[in-house]
């Protein structure tokens, strides 16, 4: 649902013609977030999901970037793909064990943290920057 309002400047004596959207879509996310859970598990939140489409997915391939300590992620529906991990697909979010990953490369996960998921076109990956989380959540020494 729409309103349109007709707003007038005073001081450059001009009208606008504009048009509010009503937002509906409260307690949801958008910024696509994924959190390293202290469990060794990876999430990827509502906003994730929704923005790339991550639920027409049953596998993620991992990625790692010892250079810039990024983790890439490749979706895919091809269960002959190497090195393959399956999702769980849920209604607003998705989540996949990724304990022996974390732990080949050695990748911290004894506090759940949090980070903006980006994507390179280049590389055509999804990936995280482990050196810049947006936030750090349930602080704990425990280590799976």
């Amino acid at each position: 649902m729409s309103f349109r309002a007709i707003l007038c400047n005073r001081k450059r004596k001009e009208v606008l013609d504009v048009a509010f959207e009503r937002f509906t879509e409260t307690g949801r996310g958008f910024r696509p977030i994924v959190s390293i859970w202290k469990r060794g598990q990876v999430g990827f939140n509502s906003g994730a999901v929704k923005k790339y489409g991550l639920d027409k997915n049953s596998y993620v391939v991992f990625f790692y970037d010892k250079d810039s300590n990024r983790i890439g992620f490749k979706f895919t529906g091809d269960e002959n793909e190497k090195g393959i991990s399956k999702l769980n697909v849920k209604q607003n979010s998705v989540t996949v064990g990724a304990r022996t990953f974390l732990d080949y490369y050695d990748i911290p996960y004894e506090e759940t943290k949090q980070y903006e998921m980006k994507y390179d076109q280049d590389e055509e990956l999804y990936y995280i920057e482990l050196d810049n989380p947006v936030r750090r959540v349930n602080r704990g020494s425990r280590r799976g």
